[in-house]
């Protein structure tokens, strides 16, 4: 069950309120936190650099690792250091024109002093078509508890968007609350580059993401504190397997509960943990069992307030690792860590990956801590995973086999071109299972055509009569379920 976070709209009668006319899209100090409008994916903005230009400013976000998927497997230049969602960098003029740039350098500008019924151009296609902004709501919202004036900007095209709920929400003392990546803005928001075909990210987002949180309140990065929250009597279950170069597997199944805790000065708390093992061996020479049933350990946690990991989501961390964040199965703030051997190839942004290098995945999840690495060492051939199995927290179970550790779960990927498109559509899909049922749905929920296909590399279908217009495009099948907006012209 996703959680629901107290920022629903709470519109208030404003006639007798106002307020000045300061709106900013991003602000220099602030640290806010996005999230997909169903909470499964979060993204935050930082600005890191300023650049005066006269009377205007220009800010730099940081940076994360993209993929060129027109280039070889083998090309040095195939993963980069890339731009954030927030595109290449955001000009902030002193007439209140904010100007993006996406990943190819177009202009994506917002009048932030435009009024009610104000039209302004958004957006410019290489062939001239354009997307236009109307200012068609200027009210009052509850954001985090505080009364704040918001801009309502509905988008509307001369073509078909090809993306969802076009409009965008802008506040006076937050900025964005409701806006789309700039990065690929119009297109879908594909997410970073996934070195190990690991999408934990939504591959192809299309709507708006949403402000779930800033600086320290709503929903921000866990700190120490957040990651090692653990309650008297909690118990946490957790699978590890190593395999060497030998072939020799050792499976062990870890339990931490936990006895007691105490604060330890200002910052700081002490827990007292009954550590146990259940450790299986496998090898050529049949099956071995061991058990450590462990004894008391007490262990400390420090400054508490300080970012569990100092990184914003999808951030590079300058030498081999960025992170994801998420919301689990257990509405507990879910933070993945991967690292992966690079080598530069001699440049400042080509980066390829070193072949004799470990790649991992560390896991922190809200109330739980930190799991041991998921990830491989390809000069040895020894890979080694882990799994929460279960989190028996003092207010209720969380937490069945392989439900938490998102490694394990089913992946399945979708690509749909060309979208838009005149009727012909190529899909190709990586699914769990065999059998897949694809289904295309109108706007209005109706059931429009299905096929049965074979799990496979592509499927083709002939939509030339089908009506101008937006659809659903779903693939599933007893594994899996993913769906992708398709826009007919």
């Amino acid at each position: 069950m996703k959680p629901t976070f107290t920022l629903a709209f709470a519109l208030f009668i404003t006639t007798s309120l106002t307020f000045g006319q300061d709106y900013q899209t991003v602000r220099s100090n602030d640290i806010n936190y996005y999230s997909t409008l169903n909470f499964d994916y979060v993204l935050g903005i930082k600005v890191n650099s300023i650049e005066l230009n006269g009377t205007d400013s220009v800010f730099y976000g940081f940076k994360t690792i993209r993929e060129n998927l027109d280039l070889g497997e083998n090309d040095p230049c195939r993963y980069y250091i890339g731009d954030s969602w927030m595109g290449k960098r955001i000009e902030i003029k002193s007439n209140g024109q904010n100007v993006f740039y996406n990943r190819d350098n177009e202009p994506i500008s917002i009048e932030t002093q435009a009024q009610q019924g104000d039209i302004f151009n958004v957006y410019t296609y290489s062939n001239g078509d354009w997307i236009k902004g109307e200012v068609t709501s200027v009210t009052v919202v509850s954001i985090f508890g505080e009364l704040d004036s918001v801009k309502i900007i509905d988008l509307f095209s001369n073509v078909p968007l090809p993306i969802n709920n076009p409009r965008i929400i802008l506040s006076q003392h937050h900025g964005f609350i409701e806006f789309f990546a700039p990065y690929s803005f119009p297109y879908p928001y594909e997410g970073p580059a996934s070195l190990n075909n690991d999408h934990d990210f939504p591959v192809g987002y299309n709507d708006k993401f949403r402000l779930i949180g800033f600086n320290h309140t709503g929903l921000t990065k866990p700190t120490i504190g957040d990651v090692y929250n653990y309650s008297i009597s909690d118990n946490i279950w957790t699978y590890g397997s190593v395999e060497d170069e030998e072939g020799v597997m050792t499976e062990t199944i870890y339990n931490r509960k936990v006895l007691n805790k105490f604060e330890y000065g200002a910052d700081s708390i002490v827990y007292v943990f009954q550590d146990s093992k259940d450790i299986t061996v496998h090898s050529i020479n049949g099956e071995e069992h061991f058990n450590n049933p462990g004894s008391a350990q007490s262990q400390m946690f420090k400054h508490l307030d300080q970012w569990n990991t100092p990184f914003m989501p999808e951030e590079f961390d300058g030498i081999d690792g960025w992170t994801s964040l998420f919301i689990n199965e257990c509405s507990d703030i879910q933070e993945v860590i991967r690292k992966q051997g690079f080598l530069n190839a001699g440049s400042d942004s080509c980066l390829i990956i070193d072949p004799y290098g470990e790649k991992m995945m560390y896991t922190t999840i809200n109330g739980v801590g930190w799991l041991e690495p998921t990830g491989m060492n390809q000069s040895a051939n020894k890979t080694y995973m882990s799994d929460l199995l279960f989190y028996e927290k003092m207010d209720g179970n969380c937490g069945t086999p392989a439900v938490l550790g998102y490694a394990a779960l089913p992946k399945a990927e979708m690509k749909v071109y060309p979208n838009p498109t005149d009727g012909e559509v190529m899909v190709e899909m990586n699914c769990g299972g065999d059998e897949l049922t694809v289904s295309l749905v109108d706007r209005s929920g109706k059931l429009v055509k299905v096929w049965t296909h074979q799990n496979g590399d592509q499927l083709y279908l002939d939509l030339k009569e089908l009506s101008s217009g937006t659809y659903t495009l779903i693939v599933e099948n007893e594994a899996i379920v993913t769906q992708q907006n398709l826009v007919k012209k």
